[in-house]
């Protein structure tokens, strides 16, 4: 099992900003509640949750590097889902009532949700298109593609039809645009695994890749495989050392991941 990393919230800054925030949105209007939230007495500073320091120490290539927040990465550990839960009740006890709340989140929306695309980008061998579009009412980028210039549109992979918390992690066509490799990530756990799909039709190809934390690159100029990387899976490595071990690997279409070929990685340092 792979320890899961913490993301731990900046409540400082986030306090901050809906300070400023709410400022901005007094300025915005200098009539009704936002003038009067502007006018607003000070109130005394709040009491933030306690954080313990425990200081690690680590050494990278002779420089030591002192992290007294560590344990906080170890998302398992019940101190830590309690250390963030009371994060997220204090943040709630600050924000709950702020006036300018409704006003905010009805404004963040406008400004977030609106119709968009990327620029197109075409095939080395071909006329085929692809490119990202996202609609207002859209919560993650729709991978689409034309034929050709002034084509239909064809959706290639709309990851809002996957459960909420999966997202799309790298894509990549091959060189005439009949085959994408993408990885697709669960729930953050920054690990994607990458599938390959026919563009025309949408079928996944059964193909499988070795090791895990996969990253497909650039294929081979007549799609009959590409190149990706990984880190090796529990168990290939001594303990502790499966997120080291970076490497480079061909992989050819139809065939088994143990058949893939290794193109780079460095044997004896862990690191490269």
């Amino acid at each position: 099992m792979t320890k899961k990393r913490l993301v731990v919230p900046v409540i400082l800054c986030g306090l901050a900003g809906l300070a400023s925030l709410a400022v901005l949105a007094g300025c915005a209007g200098k009539s009704g509640e936002h003038a009067a939230a502007a006018a607003a007495p000070k109130t005394a500073a709040p009491s933030y949750p306690p954080t313990p320091q425990r200081p690690v120490s680590e050494d990278f290539h002779g420089t030591v590097l002192v992290d007294e927040y560590q344990w906080l990465e170890n998302a398992d550990d019940p101190e830590v889902q309690a250390w963030t839960e009371a994060q997220h009740a204090f943040t709630r006890s600050i924000t709950a009532d702020l006036p300018q709340k409704a006003w905010l989140a009805e404004r963040f929306d406008a400004l977030w949700r609106y119709d968009d695309e990327s620029v197109p980008s075409r095939v080395l061998d071909g006329e085929r298109l692809f490119y990202h579009t996202k609609k207002k009412d859209d919560e993650k980028w729709v991978f689409v593609t034309r034929a050709r210039e002034g084509a239909p549109e064809q959706v290639v992979i709309d990851p809002n039809e996957w459960p909420p918390t999966d997202t799309l992690a790298g894509i990549s066509p091959s060189r005439d645009g009949r085959y994408v490799a993408f990885g697709t990530a669960h729930g953050g756990d920054e690990n994607p695994v990458v599938q390959v799909m026919v563009t025309e039709t949408g079928e996944i190809l059964p193909d499988r890749l070795r090791g895990w934390k996969q990253s497909v690159g650039s294929w081979l100029p007549d799609g009959s495989g590409f190149f990706y990387t990984c880190k090796p899976l529990e168990g290939e490595v001594p303990e502790g050392e499966h997120e080291y071990w970076h490497s480079a690997w061909m992989h050819k279409l139809g065939s088994d991941p143990s058949e893939d070929v290794k193109v780079f990685g460095d044997d004896t340092t862990k690191e490269l």
